[in-house]
Parts: C-alpha cells; structure tokens; sequence
C-alpha cells in the first residue's frame, strides 16, 4: 500500500486529486493525511512518513519548493499539482536535481 499525503490550499483541488487518483487505484493508494499550508504539510510528512505526495506549488504566500527545501533528503515521492505554468520548469529542474 502506497501511503500518500495531499497538499494544497483549495479544497476543490483537494477533492479533485481524490477522485481522479485515490478512488480509482483505492486498492493501491492510502490518504493519510491533508495539509494547507508549508507547516502543516512538513508535520505531517515528518508524522506520517509518506511514499507519496500530491504537492501544489503556490500554497498562500509560500510553496511546494519552501516545503521540500526543508529537508535535506527525500524519502518520498512528489507529484506537483499546479494551475501555473510558470512553476513546470522550476517543478521538472527540482524533480531532476532531487536526490
């Protein structure tokens, strides 16, 4: 089971990612959690040590890359999820430098 984790600030693309993703592969993928924000996001990874996560770039004033910059090494993975295309290459450089 592959334990995964939602993060973004907008409800409706909240219960977007839930329906696309975690109801049809519901055999697959177990949501353990949902955060809003850079804080609560980094509590909760650090809490429920996911496999994966759904990652929106622009959370408030910070985002997706303020998270992930806050650990040295990456024990999960990350699918960005953003209405921005100016994030999609920073999104695909990150993805390529992360370790």
């Amino acid at each position: 089971m592959i334990k995964v984790i939602i993060v973004d600030d907008e409800q409706h693309c909240i219960d977007r990612l839930k329906s696309l993703f975690l109801t049809k592969f519901a055999e697959k993928l177990k949501l353990v959690g949902i955060a809003s924000s850079v804080l609560s996001a980094y509590d909760l990874i650090v809490q429920e040590m996911p496999d994966l996560i759904f990652l929106d770039v622009q959370l408030n004033e910070l985002t997706g890359f303020d998270l992930l910059s806050k650990f040295d090494k990456l024990s999960f993975d990350v699918i960005f999820t953003t209405a921005y295309e100016k994030y999609a290459v920073k999104a695909f450089k990150f993805s390529v430098l992360a370790p």
